[in-house]
């Protein structure tokens, strides 16, 4: 999935920074896994990170449930 920080902070009406911060939250707690970093594409247009679910597989492999593993803080 990918969602750009602009994107997302528009539909929840908040800041990128927030939205940047609910990504590393998810991403720290095992939720999401980030596949592609965000990047300028080849016209210097941006491109948003892809993010894969960690309850759901990936390109035929199975679910990784890292949030299972994690240890709250």
């Amino acid at each position: 999935m990918f969602l750009s920080q602009r994107l997302a902070a528009e539909r929840l009406g908040c800041s990128r920074n927030t939205v940047s911060r609910y990504y590393r939250e998810l991403e720290e707690a095992g939720f999401v896994v980030k596949t592609r970093g965000a990047c300028l594409g080849p016209k210097g247009v941006g491109q948003a990170a892809h993010w894969a679910l960690t309850h759901l597989g990936v390109d035929g492999r199975p679910a990784t449930l890292e949030f299972k593993n994690k240890t709250p803080a």
